[in-house]
């Protein structure tokens, strides 16, 4: 592990997102290390993402902003972790995003990809609900699955991304143990 603490240590002096200076602490706090990131790239206007990654610094304390209008899953995914109150009056709204082939799309009328459907399932569980379409969520994502790895849509080419939800939708969501 040496050797990974030196290639993690690299990049402490080294301006970074919020996402890869949480990354970074997260990895050297694993290995024993502590790291308190000071130069972290802020953007003038920060998304939710970006706020999110920013409080588990402890960095921020920013207004969230949301345009209510059509806001993506993943939107509504980082609002339910950092507003739980603001997200829960977006239940229906995610629920209306799955399509009938199991997946969710970016939101409501749009293409079912993985992250997708990994972001708008955690939304859902967050507040006990369950997907409409939950038997053809688990033959979603298993169409996905190829060559060992998990493609952000059926018939795609696997991703280390999208084996991630993947995977995390079979452990963490238990999706695989849904009956056929």
């Amino acid at each position: 592990m040496s050797k990974t603490i030196i290639f993690l240590e690299k990049y402490i002096e080294i301006p970074l997102s919020p996402r890869l200076s949480f990354f970074l602490k997260r990895c050297l706090t694993w290995l024993g290390k502590n790291y308190d990131p000071k130069n972290i790239i802020v953007s003038q206007n920060p998304d939710l993402e970006e706020i999110y990654y920013l409080k588990f610094l402890g960095k921020r304390d920013i207004e969230i902003q949301l345009a209510l209008s059509s806001p993506t899953v993943k939107e509504l995914y980082f609002l339910a972790e950092l507003a739980p109150e603001k997200a829960r009056d977006f239940i229906d709204y995610v629920k209306k995003a799955q399509n009938p082939d199991g997946g969710f799309g970016f939101f409501p009328g749009t293409t079912s990809f993985l992250e997708n459907t990994y972001y708008a399932f955690f939304f859902l569980k967050k507040f006990d609900e369950n997907p409409i379409y939950l038997k053809e969520l688990k033959h979603f994502l298993f169409s996905c699955f190829r060559q060992g790895g998990f493609a952000r849509a059926p018939q795609g080419v696997p991703f280390l991304e999208s084996t991630y939800f993947g995977t995390s939708l079979l452990v963490d969501g238990n999706i695989g143990t849904i009956a056929n």
